[in-house]
């Protein structure tokens, strides 16, 4: 008899280590910051991979087959697309919709103006994008659902295709509300610490192998 797993029992949380719901909320937003900036890193690895990729076919210059390379290159949109849903897309524990409900409802920040006007931006933002509403196109009906027919089929979806919809100016903007939000909740201002990715490292672990 298969045993149903409880997805929940898997999910590693956090919620005892915190005193109260304001230390929860500085924890989650921090997270959800921080995430966003190590997704548009994963973007800028994937376009120079695929740009050098490109290049590289167009001046007939020898691609060996590398499986390593193979797998980290198509692995990039999972990290992207499953990312971005996880903070944009519905209302599960993770989610940016999911915050801002929870903040309404603290007694600390539901009467206050300037929270509410935040929280109000992120909702347009969230309802109107369509970047958000492509990338829940892909998630539910390729990576959450490829089912056998898709699998056996003679068309082979390529997980890359998946990156068409993702607009970095979007994902920006997403950053910046996030940010506001935790500078009215927190009154102070967000930071990431950024090493920056150089071209030529990404290059040499893709192409040197």
């Amino acid at each position: 008899m298969k045993i149903k797993v409880d997805i929940n029992q898997l999910i590693e949380n956090y919620d005892h280590e915190f005193d109260n719901e304001a230390d929860w909320l500085n924890f989650h937003i921090n997270l959800m910051y921080n995430e966003l900036h190590e997704i548009q890193n994963t973007i800028y690895i994937f376009e120079t991979v695929k740009k050098e990729w490109d290049r590289r076919i167009e001046t007939g210059e020898r691609v060996n087959y590398s499986a390593i390379r193979t797998v980290l290159y198509t692995s990039l949109p999972y990290k992207i697309i499953i990312g971005l849903s996880k903070i944009f897309v519905g209302r599960k524990e993770f989610s940016l919709l999911k915050t801002i409900n929870k903040i309404s409802q603290m007694d600390e920040y539901r009467n206050r103006i300037e929270v509410k006007k935040i929280i109000d931006n992120i909702q347009k933002y969230l309802e109107t994008n369509e970047m958000i509403r492509d990338i829940t196109t892909y998630r539910d009906q390729f990576f959450a659902h490829l089912d056998k027919a898709c699998v056996i089929s003679d068309c082979r979806i390529d997980a890359t295709i998946a990156m068409s919809p993702i607009d970095t100016s979007e994902i920006e903007k997403g950053i910046k509300l996030i940010g506001e939000l935790y500078e009215v909740c927190f009154n102070k201002c967000l930071s990431y610490s950024d090493k920056k990715i150089l071209k030529k490292d990404i290059i040499f672990t893709f192409f040197w192998m």
